[in-house]
């Protein structure tokens, strides 16, 4: 048993390891078997050492989310370190380097990653292929060792390593060399080369220049490849840069009849799941690579509508931000997960043509309806806060007004919307909302984005 396990986790991880060496379970089904067993130890042990917390929870909404916040960091970092420690003791649990060097723990796999890719870049091109997915990463992170780069350099565009040396040509100011390697992947429908330039920058903080990158796709001619997803996340990096006509240009470019591949009933357990699956059979066959395409750029169904009505809005083309909003179909996954972010994004805008008294209600029953599932709505919940308190301020409701405004700076720290089973994949839409009752509600130089928009 090794020293740095717990017994009980150490336990659980031999008899996985027992069931994999008898054939029973896949290295892949191994690999998420240890990530479940590290997380969820993780977990137990944040229980044990504070028993009252959930107790304490059921009757302060505000005791809740912060003890809630406190477990879930302190599940992530355990995890993280049991994932390693679990590595390091395991033949076949090298994956789980990899998944926290992915995570936000990344720091605690920066050595072991860092010196992996170092060997890789010394062997050879065919060492770091073997290793694209973590290169990538790593190039992404800021981190690539020297030996890995110089190997990638010049790699043929549309595999995984000119995907490493798209970044490191981004950041190092070569951009005939991004604009080949953005240019070829858009011409097979995919826009994610373009989408990781644009968001690279921007959590640089480098010159944007959105419609520069945009200007080597055409909308229309991914719109006829089938390919609506990366068309609504170009037309929301367009709006985050300010770029709005052209934004709703591209926006105009999905056809929104397209993204109904389902029978008007909701697809569930026992409606509506075979032409879902078929669709999504249909949609493995375009030429996207999962190793780092990003989500939803290969999506072409109804929870579009939601990030799409947002960039309507926002850029000036109400009417049709509505019906979009309308259509936002939740339903399109068939446990209805993953598009809660942009369902939640299809209401808010839904709400804005409304008088004081219904867009109060309509704003309330967004957060009723999304009462602790969703307790990091980021800058949507600076938003939808804000607008009630100055909807209350209105009516006189001094109480509530305090209330929603406590909520908006609650939520003002955390600005990220990160849903519990996962990230929202339009956050820089986020920072052209209008903020109500911030310094940045009128717009400024600094921050170009934010301003006010049509009520």
């Amino acid at each position: 048993m090794p020293p740095e396990l717990p017994p009980e986790l150490a336990k659980r991880v031999e008899r996985l390891h027992a069931q994999f060496d008898r054939g029973l379970v896949t290295h892949s089904e191994l690999q998420n078997e240890l990530l479940e067993a590290v997380h969820n130890f993780a977990g137990k042990e944040y229980e044990r050492t504070h028993p009252e917390w959930a107790k304490d929870a059921l009757f302060d909404r505000a005791i809740w989310e912060t003890e809630f916040e406190a477990k879930r960091q302190a599940e992530t970092e355990a995890g993280a370190a049991y994932a390693l420690a679990v590595a390091r003791s395991y033949e076949h649990a090298d994956g789980l380097v990899d998944w926290v060097f992915s995570s936000p723990q990344w720091h605690q796999a920066l050595q072991p990653v860092t010196a992996l890719l170092s060997e890789a870049g010394e062997v050879g091109p065919d060492a770091v292929a073997d290793k694209a997915s973590l290169a990538w990463v790593a190039a992404r992170r800021g981190v690539l060792p020297t030996a890995a780069r110089e190997v990638v350099r010049g790699a043929a565009p549309g595999n995984g390593l000119s995907m490493v040396d798209l970044l490191e040509s981004d950041r190092e100011g070569d951009p005939a060399r991004v604009a080949e390697i953005i240019a070829e992947a858009g011409q097979r429908g995919c826009a994610s080369p373009a989408i990781h330039v644009l968001r690279l920058r921007r959590a640089e903080r480098r010159r944007i220049a959105a419609p520069e990158l945009a200007a080597l796709l055409d909308p229309t001619q991914l719109a006829a490849r089938g390919e609506p997803g990366g068309i609504t996340h170009i037309a929301v990096e367009l709006l985050a840069d300010g770029a709005d006509d052209e934004a709703l240009r591209w926006s105009s470019a999905v056809d929104d009849s397209a993204l109904f591949h389902a029978p008007a009933e909701r697809p569930g357990i026992y409606s509506g799941w075979e032409p879902f699956h078929r669709y999504h059979l249909d949609r493995q066959s375009h030429d996207h690579s999962p190793n780092w395409c990003v989500p939803l750029c290969d999506c072409g169904d109804a929870r579009l509508l939601g990030a799409l009505a947002a960039v309507d809005w926002l850029a000036g083309d109400p009417d049709r931000a509505q019906v979009r909003a309308a259509g936002c179909d939740r339903g399109s996954d068939p446990q209805g997960w993953s598009a809660s972010g942009v369902d939640l994004l299809a209401e808010w805008v839904a709400s804005r043509p409304l008088d004081a008294t219904d867009r109060t209600g309509a704003l309330s029953d967004m957060i009723e309806n999304s009462d602790r599932s969703h307790v990091d709505l980021g800058l949507l919940g600076v938003q939808i806060h804000g607008e009630l308190a100055e909807l209350s301020t209105v009516v006189d409701d001094h109480d509530a007004a305090a209330h929603h405004q406590a909520r908006s700076d609650w939520f003002t720290a955390r600005p990220e919307m990160r849903l519990h089973f996962e990230s929202f994949q339009f956050q820089s839409l986020l920072h052209r909302l209008p903020l109500v009752n911030t310094e940045e509600a009128e717009g400024s130089p600094e921050n170009p984005g934010r301003g006010v928009v049509p009520s």
